[in-house]
């Protein structure tokens, strides 16, 4: 039997073994490939090549597979919820914000024309209108905002339906205004309203206006 050998050297700070790897090359049998584990040891482990082909490409276990499918099990179980309480969380803040934002620029608005802007909340959103005149009625709507989130709503706690800004840039408030802010019903914020019209942001578990 003719056989081809091939020395394989790794080359490290210490003496290392050296693996002998050879194929055999008869016609009349199949084509193998042996390792000898060591120079000591003339055992040799040889095996075909379609052995050699089957464990390269044998794949995942069934144990395998089982472990991967409980542990993603278990990071959804603990995941899914704490992403909606996410979500949730950043929607009540957008809004929040945003309705700050709006009464800063209906007090902004009032002091550049010089005359009464009307923050006026609705279901969904809210409007502010400038009253030029200082006849109590709306002359021009300069800002008209929807609130695009369905589970976002909103409600008002103002000693009127709306909130008037004068060329001073006050409005003329009650002690525990404010808009309220729910997601799927369940009020989560408070938008307060100071005496002179000064808009804060409150959570629910901080407590009411002062």
């Amino acid at each position: 039997m003719v056989k081809s050998f091939i020395s394989l050297t790794t080359y490290t700070s210490e003496v290392v073994p050296k693996f002998l790897i050879f194929q055999d090359i008869r016609n009349d049998l199949p084509d193998k490939r042996c390792i000898q584990p060591s120079l000591t040891d003339l055992s040799y482990r040889c095996k075909t090549k379609e052995v050699y082909a089957m464990q390269k490409n044998q794949g995942f276990t069934l144990i395998e597979m089982m472990i991967t499918v409980v542990i993603a099990a278990i990071l959804l179980t603990v995941g899914i919820p704490s992403f909606f309480n996410m979500i949730e969380r950043n929607s009540v803040s957008s809004a929040s914000n945003e309705l700050v934002a709006a009464l800063l620029y209906a007090r902004s608005e009032a002091v550049r024309q010089e005359g009464n802007a009307i923050f006026t909340p609705v279901a969904n959103g809210w409007t502010v209108g400038i009253d030029n005149d200082l006849d109590g009625a709306v002359d021009s709507t300069v800002l008209q905002y929807a609130i695009d989130n369905a589970n976002i709503s909103i409600a008002e706690s103002l000693g009127a339906d709306t909130l008037t800004y004068n060329p001073r840039g006050r409005a003329a408030a009650s002690a525990g205004d404010s808009i309220e802010i729910s997601y799927d019903g369940t009020l989560k914020s408070r938008v307060c309203i100071s005496l002179i019209g000064r808009p804060s942001i409150k959570k629910v578990d901080e407590g009411d206006c002062p």
